[in-house]
């Protein structure tokens, strides 16, 4: 299942942490992908070893080149994952905005 969240970033801070305190009660590992974790995201498209749901949580991936391909290329897969991806960007094309609706993706707004 695919997520894109966008805009101000508090309150797009506070729904993350809502729904990571939500994910682990659930017994779901919980990761921050970060800039410098090199990790292919298609490395998390199925459960981790122990049988564990993951949430993945992504931000400003973006700006990382090699990401941006990646999640593109990757677009579909990660939507139909059984984990949960979140991407947390400032802003996004409409391009791409066309591209996660087109994959099923739950895109929401974040406003001040």
């Amino acid at each position: 299942m695919l997520y894109v969240f966008y805009g101000e970033k508090f309150w797009i801070k506070e729904k993350v942490k809502e729904l990571s305190e939500r994910a682990e009660e659930k017994g779901r590992e919980v990761i921050l992908l970060e800039e410098g974790i090199d990790t292919p995201l298609n490395s998390f498209l199925s459960r981790d070893l122990f049988g564990r749901k993951i949430l993945l949580i992504g931000q400003n991936l973006f700006e990382i080149p090699e990401r941006k391909e990646e999640i593109k290329a990757l677009a579909s897969d990660i939507a139909s994952s059984e984990n949960i991806f979140i991407l947390v960007e400032e802003e996004f094309s409409d391009t791409w905005e066309k591209l996660f609706k087109g994959v099923g993706a739950k895109i929401q707004e974040f406003k001040k």
